[in-house]
């Protein structure tokens, strides 16, 4: 009798560790299946092409096989697995851009997987004023993102490939 409840106990532990190991995001595969069971149409695959890591979130920045693209964001939860959280998704060809929050600081989030491009401008403007422009490389396709200012602004992104062509 020792011995069958001793064995029932083993295949109901190793029953747990396979649900959990199978439905873990802690990497890339496991966030696109997480990613695609919250957003893809039917049939649709998503991949994850970049990734970063803002306090403690992992903010990605992804592409379909039906020419969309998203920007997600997952949450680790206390057993350190990440559940998705929200993503906003557009044709591959847009930029996109997202504000998040994260543990109660906004931040703008950009990315544009569209096109190979060498730099974006991101230009701030607060009471219809410019307050600055930020360049940054974007010859990797890396996200970028900027802690939001605390009052009303607008933002304007211009990305531009090696030819000077914009994308906007």
């Amino acid at each position: 009798m020792f011995a069958a409840v001793a064995i029932v106990m083993v295949l109901v532990g190793i029953g747990i560790q396979y649900h959990t190991h199978s439905s873990d995001a802690s990497d890339v595969t496991g966030r696109e299946k997480r990613l695609e069971r919250a957003i893809a149409k039917e049939g649709e695959k998503w991949q994850i092409a970049k990734e970063l890591e803002l306090d403690g979130y992992i903010v990605s920045g992804a592409y379909s096989t039906e020419q969309r693209a998203a920007i997600t964001v997952f949450e680790q939860d206390a057993n350190g697995d990440y559940q998705f959280l929200t993503a906003k998704d557009g044709n591959v060809d847009q930029v996109l851009m997202d504000q998040i929050i994260i543990r109660e600081k906004v931040y703008d989030v950009i990315w544009f997987a569209g096109a190979q491009t060498e730099y974006a401008n991101v230009t701030y403007t607060l009471e219809n004023q410019v307050q600055h422009t930020i360049q940054y490389d974007t010859a990797n396709m890396d996200l970028w993102y900027h802690e939001a200012p605390d009052q009303a602004y607008t933002i304007q992104v211009s990305y531009y490939d090696a030819q000077g062509n914009a994308y906007q």
